[in-house]
């Protein structure tokens, strides 16, 4: 006979349970960094979305986010971004079943929400490499789909935003929703100037990332790049008080 007790402790929470916004891109930031110490280690996640990263209350530890949940990660020569496996998270089935008769939008927290366009309609007969560009694409991604359910914002679709962006039905139309984001006015957050301006900037960096003419060859995103967006704004005044998620 056994007697077996299990305690358990929260050691994170979900990012829309952030207590102020400034929180909430101080965990992004910290996301971001911990990813790459990863692939710095040799290990590309590969599968960015809002279930696989979580916020830290503050004096907890010396961060304030995390990610997890290495089901989709491949090992990667962090050198020269060379992943041994390279097939993207979507199988054939899955993207031909993909958001089969969902009923409620407000509970699809799937992971093409977050995938870099690049991936969202690739050929699986024909693989594109799943570099750690495209996962820095998903946390621009992250962030939009935060911002557009749990905060107050300018976009002219008001609440309907959120399905103008992310309520499509099938790879096809998820990339094309998202890349209209890139020909429209992008929208500010409320009474919020440091996180409607790194919105702007991250959209640019990834809008830079496809861009291709004649006088303009696609930059990929780089941690680099990324993080020192996340840091200018963090240094930046007029950040609210007492701005905690809104209800979805």
């Amino acid at each position: 006979r056994q007697h077996i007790r299990l305690i358990l402790q929260n050691v994170g929470y979900p990012l829309t349970d952030f207590e102020s916004r400034l929180e909430l891109i101080e965990a992004i930031s910290d996301i971001v960094e911990g990813h790459l110490l990863a692939y710095l280690s040799g290990v590309l996640h590969r599968d960015v979305s809002f279930g696989n990263v979580m916020l830290v209350r503050k004096g907890a530890v010396e961060f304030c986010g995390f990610i997890d949940d290495l089901d989709y990660s491949s090992p990667v020569d962090s050198s020269n971004g060379t992943v041994v496996t390279v097939t993207t998270p979507l199988s054939a089935g899955e993207r031909k079943k993909f958001r089969e008769l969902e009923n409620e939008l407000k509970e699809r927290t799937g992971t093409v929400e977050f995938m870099a366009m690049e991936l969202i309609d690739a050929d699986p007969e024909n693989d594109v490499p799943h570099q750690a560009h495209h996962d820095l694409e998903s946390f621009f991604w992250l962030l939009v789909w935060v911002v557009l359910r749990h905060m107050n914002h300018d976009h002219k679709e008001g609440k309907g935003a959120f399905a103008d962006i992310f309520g499509a039905i099938t790879p096809k139309q998820v990339k094309k929703m998202k890349e209209s984001l890139f020909y429209k006015k992008m929208f500010t957050v409320k009474d919020n100037a440091p996180l409607s301006y790194l919105l702007k900037r991250l959209r640019s960096m990834v809008f830079k990332a496809y861009v291709e003419d004649i006088a303009q060859t696609p930059v990929p995103l780089t941690y680099d790049a990324m993080l020192k967006a996340f840091d200018e704004v963090l240094w930046m005044e007029g950040w609210p008080e007492d701005d905690a998620a809104i209800p979805f």
